[in-house]
Formats: structure tokens, sequence, C-alpha cells
């Protein structure tokens, strides 16, 4: 086994996240999707061909939004693009737009700065307020 598979793996076993063929990652007791801590994991999961499960969308227990946003979604899918990444709890309340998105082949935070207001209108049939404040937080790390 190469040392950066090696290093997902025990990453993985420390952090709790493997099980029967599929790995997870629970914001409420580890770190949260696009923290640099999961990177050998996604990396192992990748190599190993199995899917990762994350928590995306308004946790039911009380416990902090933030981490479950599905802009951090995106994130992930960037720096992985072979990732497979199944979300759990629907993405709620952003359902509607990760399934409206990843249908049009919009799949990163590139990709979405890189259309134009009336596309994502299009595409979505949100306001054309809304879509514009979507692309500009994609464009957001150009400006950084």
């Amino acid at each position: 086994m190469c040392a950066h598979l090696a290093r997902g793996v025990a990453t993985a076993i420390a952090l709790g996240l493997f099980g029967a063929g599929t790995a997870r990652a629970q914001v409420c007791n580890g770190p949260y999707c696009p923290d640099k801590k999961m990177y050998p994991v996604y990396a192992a999961c990748v190599e190993l061909d199995i899917p990762i499960f994350i928590n995306a969308g308004v946790p039911g227990p009380r416990f902090p939004m933030y981490p479950q946003k599905v802009e951090h979604i995106d994130e992930v899918m960037y720096d992985f693009p072979e990732l497979t990444l199944v979300t759990r709890h629907g993405c709620e309340p952003w359902t509607d737009l990760a399934i409206k998105l990843s249908s049009n082949g919009v799949r990163s935070r590139d990709e979405l700065a890189d259309l134009g207001v009336d596309e994502l209108t299009e595409m979505t049939g949100i306001d054309a307020e809304r879509a514009g404040r979507l692309i500009m937080a994609a464009r957001a790390h150009w400006f950084e």
C-alpha cells in the first residue's frame, strides 16, 4: 500500500470514518467537508473506489448549520473530481439548487462562476438577484 493511501486510511480510521465499503464524515463529531484534514481520506476513497457519505443541509439535532452548507461540497469536488460523494439530509433547503446545477453539468465552483446571470436563471428558475449573488459568491476566490 503506498504511503499516501496508508495515511488516508489511517486518518479515516482514527477519525472513525470507515464503515463497510464506504467512508462517512459527520460534522457533529469531526472535521467538516472542506477541512484539509479530510483530504487524505478523500484521496483514499478515490484510490479504493469507495464513496464517502457526508451530511449536507440543515441538521436535525441542535448543531451549527455552517459545516453542512451545500457550498462546501463544491470545494471538495473541485479538488477531487473522481470522488463519489453521497449526501445525507437531502441538502435541504438547497435541494432543488443542488439537483438543478448538477443535472446541468455545473459541478464545481468554477463552473458556477463562469455562468452568466441569464444562464443560471434559465437553468434553475431562480430570480436574477439570487443568481447574481450565487455567481459572485462562486467568484469570490478570484479576488482573494
